[in-house]
């Protein structure tokens, strides 16, 4: 599988996987990282040596993209039936593609609350063995979050009829 290939299958398994009446946009920021992003929250899936690792972005109160690795919080209450019918397939891009298929099936499953834009699971993460401190985001991913997210705020301010002069 070449490297193009495996970005319009990744594309193709969230697009599918994740349900679009959330209203959830897709994203590819380079070759190793693609995202889902909310109305004020982002989910990157980061690719690798076949595994996807995912984090949660969002906003702090000074506006500055923060970020919640909670790969393995979110993995911990997996089950059986988030593996059910999906093939291990043998080769690098086909085993990170597995990976991602289980994580989409996983946060459908058992965290679709946060699919939908509640933050409610930070205070169950925050007393996790999982925990770890939020930082702020890698440069080149929280640049670009940060931007979107900054557009649709402004748009909402525009559509709500407010002042976005004061943002």
């Amino acid at each position: 599988m070449t490297l193009e290939y495996f970005k319009e299958k990744r594309k193709e398994v969230i697009e599918e996987l994740i349900d679009s009446s959330i209203g959830l946009e897709y994203l590819d920021i380079n070759d190793r990282t693609s995202a889902i992003i909310g109305s004020d929250f982002a989910i990157l899936f980061q690719f690798g040596r076949g595994v996807t690792d995912i984090t949660y972005l969002t906003e702090d109160k000074e506006n500055i993209i923060i970020e919640y690795p909670f790969n393995n919080f979110i993995v911990s209450s997996f089950d059986s039936n988030d593996r059910e019918g999906i093939i291990q397939e043998n080769g690098l891009y086909e085993n990170t593609l597995t990976d991602l298929k289980i994580l989409i099936r996983g946060l459908n499953n058992h965290w679709k609350n946060i699919l939908v834009g509640s933050k409610e699971w930070i205070l169950q993460y925050g007393k996790s063995k999982y925990y770890y401190e939020p930082a702020p985001a890698k440069l080149s991913e929280g640049k670009v979050i940060q931007e979107i997210l900054c557009n649709r705020r402004h748009v909402d301010k525009l559509n709500s009829g407010l002042d976005i002069t004061q943002s």
